[in-house]
């Protein structure tokens, strides 16, 4: 059945979310007076399953949005269910695998001669205990075939929507998804015409997808998640089905005042008279971010009839945001106004959870003020001078602002959307968002490989790829580890590094460190490489080494008395089995340095249980100190909760001396009962300091200049202010496992026995390191040496020999035997007298005739 609408505008209305919003493509609609033939291609959730009936699925929707955007269509396949409405042919095979629907697809393609494939499988795989790999194996064949028939199909495959009734499941559908992108990435470079499709994160976006999203047997979507696939589906098919750019406006005329779905917005955005206004009257800069589409290379809005010089100057774009969401972290570009106090400015600042965070660069400008009417337009990218935002009022270039630095914006996909200020004139019209149309992905890491390695870390070196295969900058790399081999099906599930370097120029030779690993550890590593389209590499290969091994120490303070182990000022002490400085004064100026173990490489320690926020803001680590006194040299570093900062400062002749790093910390304030670690980690580049709460990493703060703990032998411990709440529990300090250097006696000395005779008890001895570590297997030769042991001399003795023989004879050992007297004819006997004595029993003689007489 063929869609028949034949007109065509250049401004329509396009349904998304279940609302009616304006689309506008910056091509000629004149290019889709064509039909095309659309194969809705898998099995029951293409049937529709689980919404309404008559079975609808995400058909109905997706055909709705077809014809609003003048696409003229026609769905095709085998099967047909639908109302009557729209469109009902599909090849939805309701319990069919991917291996089953590959066996017809041939077949399939010869009768219906499909122009574009919708493909939804692997479902039914994994419910039937199909393996991750045989899955993609035959998507794989599913998708070679379609090749095969003609080349010049359309192939759009999805990952498959998650499951709400099998967390086990779910999980493998990751993996699967990260399996079909792989496999998308693949055919693309082999010249398919193939685009991935994420449903699965569309619906995941939504923190109640499952309730909002999934029908009773959380299996099946109801019709609101069949509604946002067709979304998902569309917002993609748009942009194949196109040889240019697409721009998505949302013009904002409808009724409001809430902004739909395609929208995750602060509670005082609203649409009021076709336009959106921030309509609280709290002064604050809030986020309202665009949904629908990512990857933006150009955003841009009009400003409305209302807006005024002062409320222009505080509203502006949100750029590069790392989700769909208005807690995201991007940037924020806006044009400040004379009636400013910055006067005519372009302005850039970070975005941290929704809200401004921290001045990046200032570009005065000569241009006119932009007024009511005008549109503000933003063009992105990212070259060797970092992320750039041009900026434009209507036609005219007003200046560009970058970020050499890129601290923020460096995932993909991106987001974008609006910021305005709150209680101002700054309502605005028309926002514009340019999709990229990039579909060549980097190419594949081949040479990934380990640097250096020690108990606690790794650092891996590979050489960039480019944007386009092995040319230009790529935006993103993802690094995974895990302690098992690393494949495509599994790679997802492996644990994501955090803090990948953002990617240089293609040639250039990549290092990235991942700390906070365990000692003695085979890691396996492999990465992908993102571009600025979305576009995904293929797995790298794989890198694997283990860790150096090492022993962790821990005192719990289970005792009245800190003991040998500590040198501290005498303020500290033991109280409830937990470490307190019972000091009154408000100083830093109180040290306890752990001196039974030397150079750590991480130091820890849990923060006790009348820890308060107070206390815990002014304690910390003492690292890298170079001796074990009150009065050593080395740095602190301590987790403020007032600011939520990782401060490094200089510990001078026991005291705090200087600031060298403050860094946002990525998690929550640690409280009562957290434990907080510090990996220790020196390279070229300065002294590392990554800090992790309850096995998170919080941050990393750096000293460049190396400034302190540059030791053969250093040391840690802790700081804590006086007169706070910030008692300690359960201390930890791990050092690497040296060579043997020691031998030390355990048992089995001074034991005495007679020559031959084994000892009652063994000889027990350990071997350690310099610092103490046993050290575990090692081979122990021992000898008896002057002053260690000795044996001792029996009692003099002799052996009596009577003897008779018929001539004198020599034995073995020189004694010449006398003859005796005969006894009687042919035959000797004793008759005394020839007698001779031995000092010690003579061997040998079992040949001797003397003694075998």
């Amino acid at each position: 059945m063929e869609n028949m609408r034949t007109t065509h505008h250049s401004n329509t209305l396009l349904r998304v979310g279940g609302l009616l919003l304006s689309i506008f493509f910056a091509i000629e609609t004149a290019a889709f007076t064509q039909t095309v033939k659309i194969l809705p291609l898998g099995d029951s959730i293409t049937r529709g399953d689980g919404g309404s009936q008559p079975y609808h699925g995400y058909r109905d929707t997706l055909a709705s949005d077809l014809t609003n955007k003048g696409i003229v269509f026609d769905f095709v396949g085998l099967h047909h269910d639908g109302d009557g409405s729209f469109d009902g042919d599909h090849q939805g095979m309701p319990g069919a695998r991917a291996d089953e629907v590959a066996d017809t697809t041939s077949i399939v393609l010869g009768i219906t001669d499909p122009d574009v494939v919708l493909v939804h499988l692997g479902t039914n795989d994994l419910n039937q205990g199909q393996t991750v790999a045989s899955t993609i194996t035959d998507i794989t064949n599913v998708i070679d075939d379609i090749h095969v028939y003609n080349g010049a199909i359309k192939i759009l495959v999805a990952g498959i929507i998650p499951r709400a009734n099998n967390t086990t499941i779910d999980s493998l559908t990751r993996e699967l998804n990260s399996g079909i992108s792989d496999l998308v990435n693949q055919k693309k470079a082999a010249g398919y015409h193939i685009t991935f499709v994420d449903q699965y994160n569309a619906f995941k976006s939504n923190p109640n997808w499952a309730t909002d999203y999934m029908s009773a047997d959380g299996m099946h979507p109801n019709d609101t998640g069949y509604q946002l696939m067709a979304d998902t589906f569309f917002n993609v098919l748009q942009t194949v089905l196109v040889d240019s750019n697409a721009v998505v406006v949302d013009d904002f005329n409808r009724a409001g005042p809430g902004l739909g779905s395609n929208w995750d917005a602060d509670a005082g955005y609203q649409i009021v008279s076709n336009q959106l206004s921030n309509t609280s009257t709290t002064p604050s800069w809030v986020l309202a971010t665009w949904k629908a589409n990512s990857n933006p290379i150009e955003v841009s809005f009009r400003w409305a009839s209302n807006a005024d010089l002062t409320g222009i100057n505080e509203g502006g774009m949100a750029l590069r945001l790392d989700a769909p969401t208005k807690t995201a972290n991007g940037y924020l570009v806006w044009l400040g106004t004379s009636a400013g106090a910055a006067g005519k400015k372009i302005i850039l600042w970070t975005i941290e959870n929704g809200a401004p965070k921290a001045s990046i660069t200032e570009v005065a400008y000569t241009q006119p003020d932009p007024a009511p009417g005008d549109t503000f337009k933003v063009k992105l990218g990212t070259d060797a001078t970092g992320h750039y935002f041009d900026c434009y009022i209507n036609s005219t270039f007003y200046g560009r602002v970058n970020d050499p630095n890129m601290v923020t914006g460096n995932t993909s996909p991106h987001y974008a959307g609006i910021m305005l200020k709150g209680g101002l004139n700054n309502d605005v019209d028309d926002f514009n968002f340019v999709i990229n149309q990039d579909t060549t992905p980097p190419a594949k890491v081949t040479d990934l490989g380990v640097q250096s390695f020690s108990g606690s870390s790794i650092t891996l070196q590979w050489t960039a790829p480019g944007d386009d295969g092995n040319s230009g900058t790529a935006t993103q790399y993802e690094v995974r580890y895990s302690t098992s081999p690393i494949t495509s099906a599994n790679f997802s599930s492996a644990t994501l590094a955090p803090n990948p370097p953002f990617p240089s120029p293609s040639g250039t030779l990549e290092t990235m460190t991942i700390t906070g690993l365990s000692s003695g550890t085979t890691y396996y590593f492999r990465l992908k490489t993102k571009d600025e389209a979305g576009n995904v590499s293929d797995i790298s290969n794989e890198a694997s080494v283990s860790t150096s091994p090492g022993v962790t120490t821990v005192d719990n303070f289970n005792r009245t008395d800190l003991g040998s182990s500590w040198t501290a000022d005498p303020a500290f002490q033991i109280v409830n089995n937990e470490l307190h400085n019972t000091s009154t004064v408000n100083s830093w100026n109180f040290l306890a340095i752990y001196n039974a173990k030397k150079n750590p490489i991480e130091v820890g320690f849990k923060w006790g249980q009348s820890a308060d926020a107070g206390g815990i803001d002014e304690g910390g680590f003492a690292l890298m100190m170079d001796a074990a006194s009150t009065t050593a040299n080395g740095y602190l570093l301590f987790r403020r909760t007032v600011t939520g900062t990782i401060e490094l400062w200089t510990i001078v002749n026991g005291a705090p001396a200087a600031s060298l790093a403050s860094v946002p910390g990525a998690l929550a304030n640690p409280a009562a009962g957290d434990e907080m670690s510090v990996t220790i980690r020196s390279d070229a580049s300065g002294h590392h300091f990554d800090l992790y709460i309850n096995g998170q990493l919080d941050g990393t703060v750096t000293d460049p200049n190396k400034l302190q703990g540059n030791g053969a032998t250093l040391y840690g411990g802790v700081m804590l202010k006086g007169n706070r709440n910030n008692s300690i529990d359960d201390f930890k300090i791990t050092s690497e496992l040296g060579a043997a250097s020691r031998i030390v006696k355990v048992s089995g000395d001074n034991q005495q026995a007679p020559v031959g005779q084994k000892l009652p008890l063994p000889l027990t001895v350990q071997v350690t390191d310099d610092n103490g570590n046993a050290i575990e297997g090692a081979s122990v030769d021992f000898s008896v040496v002057q002053g260690d042991g000795q044996i001792v001399q029996p009692p003099s003795f002799q052996f009596r020999v009577d003897v008779g023989a018929d001539a004198p004879y020599t034995d073995v050992s020189g004694k010449t035997w006398n003859a005796d007297q005969a006894y009687s004819p042919g035959s000797y006997g004793y008759v005394g007298g020839h007698q001779g004595f031995v000092d010690t029993p003579i061997g040998n003689t079992q040949d001797d005739p003397l003694y075998q007489s």
